[in-house]
């Protein structure tokens, strides 16, 4: 369907020297002025003017040649670097930079180079390799993990305190692929719980992937999972002179990650997801008098956090 899609769009460029966007109505549907919006006829000015399916330009789906006249409607009121143009029926977005508004005629534009042909008209972009030297950032955070009423009931049996929440701290490192909403990463994470009579810690490894929901100036939304993997868990039961347990656990979380000021090399960001880790070896807790106590086999339930990152 995408390469129909694209190959229509390269047939409505290359044989029409005008990009046909004469509804001035379907330009209002995006541009919330009061004032109507204007159709304007340009000619591009860049070798290769990129034309992007989106706003935030995460989506080039191609090209337009030097030289070609095409209609395009108002600035767009949330990036004013941008103006909508309409391709094969549907909105499309090229950079202001890129475009004249004081026409002349077809010779004096071109000079002695004449007009352009139809192929200076070209939609398959060339796919550039991923630079892991930009887009780079580390995150720090400070959370609380629910852990549910399996580890609550054991901490309980254990201490007589009513505890079932973790506190852990992340680092992140994530690199944004180029011209893509998509990232990942890879994460590591200490969580912790010490009461009176018992301490439980373990360390987890979090392979990250993700995808950006939404930005703007002032903050940016991010989607992202994670696959954790631990195999340190341990629980020190001081109650009888018991032994420290040991075991180790797997899962995964889904979070969601606003960030305030996302441009900015130095930023801020609160963290709310859900998490699942399969506990083993932790059921039962033995101690060196071989008494037991009843452990916990899961710990699943909602995250929230806080915490700084850095543009790298």
């Amino acid at each position: 369907m995408l390469k129909l899609k694209n190959l229509l769009s390269i047939l409505i460029l290359s044989y029409s020297p005008v990009i046909m966007a004469n509804d001035a109505a379907l330009f209002d549907l995006i541009d919330t002025k009061d004032k109507p919006t204007e159709v304007k006829r340009v000619r591009i000015t860049a070798q290769k003017a990129i034309v992007y399916a989106d706003e935030n330009m995460f989506s080039p789906i191609g090209y337009i040649a030097y030289g070609k006249v095409i209609k395009v409607g108002n600035p767009r009121k949330i990036n004013r670097d941008l103006v909508p143009l309409i391709i094969n029926g549907k909105i499309a977005f090229i950079e202001v930079k890129n475009i004249n508004y004081n026409l002349t005629s077809d010779a004096e534009f071109f000079n002695v180079k004449g007009p352009p042909r139809d192929h200076d008209v070209d939609l398959v972009l060339p796919r550039t390799p991923e630079d892991l030297t930009v887009g780079n950032s580390i995150f720090f955070s400070v959370n609380q993990f629910v852990a549910g009423s399996e580890f609550k009931n054991a901490v309980y049996e254990a201490s007589a305190e009513e505890k079932g929440s973790l506190f852990n701290l992340d680092l992140h490192a994530i690199h944004r692929m180029n011209n893509a909403p998509a990232f990942w990463g890879i994460g590591f994470q200490y969580n912790y719980l010490s009461v009176e009579n018992f301490n439980f810690n373990y360390w987890t490894i979090t392979p990250i992937l993700g995808v950006k929901v939404m930005q703007n100036k002032l903050f940016l939304l991010d989607f992202y999972g994670t696959v954790d993997f631990s195999l340190t868990s341990r629980i020190e039961e001081k109650q009888n002179d018991w032994r420290s347990t040991s075991g180790y656990m797997y899962g995964g979380s889904a979070n969601l990650r606003a960030i305030l000021f996302p441009q900015s090399k130095y930023k801020i960001f609160g963290q709310f997801g859900y998490k699942h880790l399969v506990a083993n070896k932790l059921e039962v807790l033995r101690g060196s008098n071989n008494l037991e106590t009843t452990g916990f086999t899961k710990l699943s339930g909602p995250t929230i956090g806080a915490g700084i990152a850095i543009t790298l």
